[in-house]
């Protein structure tokens, strides 16, 4: 899925902060990475992206769908059928397993049908993801990045157009890391995907097919 932007613009009500974003091209299939200071609106550009939040200026696509034109139910619908979100804060459900947790785009969306072939990819990003022996576990039972890995299978399970991962890798050992990095790439090439991601790691730009700096996109200070 391509993502284009064109003079995209936000402010946050309650402070002073403002997103300014001129222009931004990301290739469908194409891989990209976002990098700059705490605070410099990553996050923001990537909830705009995800339709979560509604840009006041300017426009953005994602492929044949437009932004701010549709309903928040619209946009709801779109992002869940076609787009998988790496929360930073994860956004695990409590009182699910692990199982449960990355099946739950299934759960909450009836376009989305369970099939078999569904069902075995669970199982195999389950497995590809280390978390075999704690599929029944509950989000209070993981790690830090076993939860990190299960929100990054949530995402991937419904074989989304973009993916959007916020930190993926942050807090984790280079092991980890390179792990989890590497599996994003792999599965996001596998279904042809578009891979945006929000990292703090500027050493992991090399590997992307394109850095988006946000100290060259912000205006500064209203």
């Amino acid at each position: 899925m391509e993502i284009e932007a064109r003079d995209l613009g936000f402010r946050y009500a309650t402070d002073g902060f403002r997103l300014a974003v001129p222009r931004l091209a990301v290739p469908a299939g194409s891989t990209a990475a976002v990098v700059g200071s705490s605070g410099s609106g990553k996050t923001t550009l990537l909830h705009l992206i995800a339709g979560i939040l509604v840009p006041d200026t300017g426009s953005l696509r994602l492929g044949d769908f437009s932004l701010p034109g549709p309903g928040e139910a619209a946009r709801r619908s779109f992002r869940i059928a076609r787009i998988g979100l790496v929360f930073q804060d994860f956004r695990l459900i409590d009182y699910l397993t692990v199982e449960e947790n990355i099946r739950l785009p299934f759960r909450i969306h009836p376009a989305l049908d369970w099939t078999e072939a569904v069902a075995a990819r669970l199982a195999g990003l389950v497995e590809s993801l280390g978390l075999a022996a704690r599929r029944c576990a509950r989000p209070g039972e993981l790690s830090h990045g076993e939860r990190q890995r299960v929100a990054i299978g949530r995402a991937l399970l419904t074989a989304p157009r973009l993916v959007l991962a916020d930190e993926p890798t942050g807090n984790l050992d280079a092991a980890a890391r390179d792990r989890v990095l590497n599996l994003l790439f792999e599965e996001t090439r596998r279904i042809g995907a578009t891979l945006v991601v929000v990292t703090h790691d500027e050493d992991l730009s090399a590997a992307f097919d394109q850095v988006v700096d946000f100290q060259n996109l912000q205006p500064g200070p209203a």
